[in-house]
């Protein structure tokens, strides 16, 4: 697998080696990487539900604990699907190497082109990740800094802004504490970016497949419109070859859409939830406590909800979009004066079109930017349902 090692996939590949989810880790050093990720991914979960037992139950405190535990949900969702799906991660992986190596080099220049996008994302999606993480670490130690800076009579109160229940006393371990929350949040962190960013990358090749499906419908005829000398037999296999491309896409994209149905099901829901549940802690801090450091909070967590949900419609509706190109391309080229055998395939090929291209998750959803619209809507709606109840 030379050719993930290349500057397109590069850190895409050092990340998932880190988490033990890069399909062809082999020793059994990724058997303790794996119990690392999932114990660390579990027990920020569980650590956080443990304050509805021990504390005085309320509603307001049901809902602040469920809009922080909710998150790391997505983190455990996402890791368990890479895990479990490794087979079709190693299918996809295998796909592009395989198209790597057999395309030609006008060809193999669009796959670079839109692997070199994917790579602009995986860099955007770690620096923002890397942002929140280091806004929250200099948030946590914000008084331990400022007592070291402009040292006071007493130390300035310290607090976490990620509550979890470990039965000890906080104060005295209090680096302790904040050290598994980081760590924590690093791991999920890594987790989305990484493997969100590989999905990504795996519709962006889809997406080049399909361009190079255009671009040998717009050539099939290029010598028949110039000299009027191509052979019959030379079109029809231009055009059966573009067809076979643009089927085996559309097979790559199945691949990455079939096996990940429930992962993608249980992002839906957890994320519907999640983002509700933060939008009621943001207002609840702007208009009732008045805190600002909650709100700041509330409004990174909402921001990456609002990120993560539009980049995979937005994958999703440009998968779509690329995989109707390949019609407008075979009714462009002058399909019409060539033989009528040639004609028939061409039309064959436009009644295909004729049957919309989606990625469905589960009959009930479709990946596009209605989708992404249907998803804004449905959380302020139950946003709107939890301020109204409570």
């Amino acid at each position: 697998m030379l050719f993930v090692k290349s500057p397109f996939y590069n850190i895409n590949r050092i990340v998932l080696l880190l988490l033990g989810i890069w399909p062809y880790q082999k020793n059994k050093f990724v058997y303790i990487q794996r119990l690392f990720s999932m114990g660390i991914l579990i027990s920020f979960i569980v650590c956080q539900l443990l304050l509805l037992f021990t504390e005085k139950y309320s509603v307001d405190l049901f809902l602040n604990i469920l809009s922080q535990a909710f998150p790391p949900m997505i983190y455990l969702v996402k890791y368990n699907a890479f895990c479990i799906n490794s087979k079709a991660v190693k299918l996809l992986l295998e796909g592009i190497e395989h198209n790597w190596t057999t395309l030609n080099d006008k060809e193999l220049q669009i796959v670079k082109q839109y692997a070199n996008t994917s790579r602009l994302y995986m860099i955007t999606f770690t620096s923002f990740g890397t942002l929140l993480l280091c806004t929250f670490t200099l948030m946590q130690f914000l008084p331990v800094i400022s007592d070291i800076i402009i040292p006071l009579n007493i130390s300035r109160p310290r607090r976490f802004y990620v509550r979890l229940e470990f039965f000890i006393n906080e104060e005295k371990y209090f680096y302790v504490i904040a050290f598994y929350t980081i760590l924590s949040l690093t791991v999920g962190a890594a987790t989305v970016v990484s493997t969100g960013a590989s999905l990504l990358t795996f519709g962006h090749h889809s997406c080049a497949m399909f361009k190079i499906a255009c671009h040998r419908m717009e050539h099939a005829m290029d010598k028949y419109k110039l000299l009027y000398i191509a052979k019959r037999k030379d079109i029809q296999n231009e055009i059966v070859n573009a067809v076979d491309i643009h089927r085996k896409a559309v097979e790559y994209a199945d691949i990455l859409v079939s096996p990940f149905m429930m992962s993608y099901l249980g992002l839906i829901i957890i994320g519907v939830i999640s983002l509700s549940l933060n939008l009621f802690r943001l207002f609840q801090a702007f208009l009732y406590t008045h805190n600002m450091e909650e709100a700041l909070i509330s409004i990174f967590l909402i921001g990456a909800h609002f990120l993560y949900m539009f980049w995979a419609n937005y994958g999703s509706q440009v998968m779509t979009d690329h995989f109707d190109d390949i019609f407008t391309a075979a009714y462009d080229i002058p399909w019409y004066a060539a033989p009528i055998r040639i004609q028939k395939l061409v039309m064959f090929l436009l009644q295909r079109g004729t049957k919309a291209f989606v990625l469905q998750i589960g009959g009930i959803f479709i990946g596009s930017l209605e989708g992404f619209a249907t998803l804004l809507s449905t959380s302020l709606s139950y946003f709107t349902v939890i301020y109204a109840t409570r």
